[in-house]
């Protein structure tokens, strides 16, 4: 009896059951980035669509005007469709000024009175790509020009003296407290103080303090706060302390606190916990002070704003 030979037949190998998973992995990464890349686009035509029709309402309003609107909603520009707008005007100047920055999801573009063709990026004291602006509450925050307004020490052993120093390597102009001859005790602090005013916070908002230090000797150092209602203490900040190697910068900070009910301000100061003994002509520097969340910034710092006078207010950016 004849047999036919059946024609023999077998699956993928492991190797090839493999090569295809590549391509496939391969091909799904090809096609995520081109979407991404669409997507990308799509967002950027958005934005630069709808900064083009809010500058044509806004140069229609001024020749109407005589000064540009207040806010973006008297021109009918409202968020929508994924697009949301900050606007900033000044119509107290010659010529009065404008800038817009209208985002969508991490893709941000600005126009602005002096500029009316929309670029990649966001106006000065706007939040951009995502990111939103943060204010930083205190008015002089570093030694500019040598104004040492707000800034102050204290030292329970007496005898200190104050000095400033400019800015260098990145650090902004500094307040320094020298010891006398009995040296620096434990317990010492120095920063922005509660002097007038103080730093003005919200009661119930969430703040970030954080003050930069060096000092001559190495030692454990904290972040100390006060809050007040006018002159009535109200509350402290939880102690948060750090190591500080001699003549090195280091940033004391404390993390996102709660300002208690019925306050109006504060101060921001370097503690001296322990350490090596701080004896005559021993120093501690301290400089930029903030309430912001992120890194330090002010309204010297790139896309942030004073919001009144150099170094006598409040300045707005994006966290950096």
């Amino acid at each position: 009896m004849d047999y036919k030979k059946q024609p023999y037949s077998h699956g993928f190998t492991i190797v090839e059951l493999l090569i295809v998973i590549v391509v496939i992995g391969i091909l799904a990464a090809i096609s995520i980035v081109a979407y991404n890349g669409i997507q990308s686009r799509a967002r950027a035509a958005a934005v630069s669509s709808a900064l083009e029709q809010t500058g044509r309402k806004l140069a229609l309003y001024a020749v109407d005007n005589n000064s540009f609107p207040i806010d973006l909603a008297t021109v009918g520009i409202t968020s929508s469709g994924g697009t949301s707008y900050q606007y900033s005007v000044n119509n107290s100047v010659t010529p009065q000024t404008y800038c817009v920055t209208a985002t969508n999801g991490t893709t941000s573009y600005k126009a602005s009175s002096a500029a009316t063709a929309p670029t990649s990026g966001g106006c000065a004291g706007h939040g951009q790509g995502g990111i939103v602006a943060v204010t930083n509450n205190a008015k002089n925050p570093y030694i500019k020009s040598g104004v040492t307004v707000g800034w102050s020490g204290y030292n329970p052993l007496g005898g200190q003296a104050f000095s400033t120093s400019p800015s260098s390597n990145g650090i902004r102009g500094a307040w320094r407290m020298t010891s006398g001859p009995a040296g620096i005790g434990s317990g010492s602090t120095t920063g922005y103080e509660y002097q007038g005013t103080g730093i003005i916070v919200t009661a119930g908002s969430t703040i970030y303090p954080s003050i930069y230090a060096q000092a001559s000797q190495s030692g454990i150092y904290t972040v100390n706060c006060q809050f007040f209602n006018g002159t009535v203490l109200t509350g402290n900040c939880p102690p948060n302390n750090t190591n500080l190697s001699a003549n090195t910068w280091v940033r004391l900070s404390d993390g996102a606190v709660t300002v208690p009910a019925a306050t109006d301000r504060m101060n921001i100061r370097a503690q001296y916990v322990s350490g090596s003994s701080l004896v005559a002509g021993d120093w501690i520097d301290v400089t930029m002070v903030s309430t912001a969340q992120g890194g330090y910034a002010d309204g010297d710092s790139l896309d942030w704003i004073w919001n009144g006078a150099p170094n006598n207010s409040t300045s707005t950016g994006p966290s950096i």
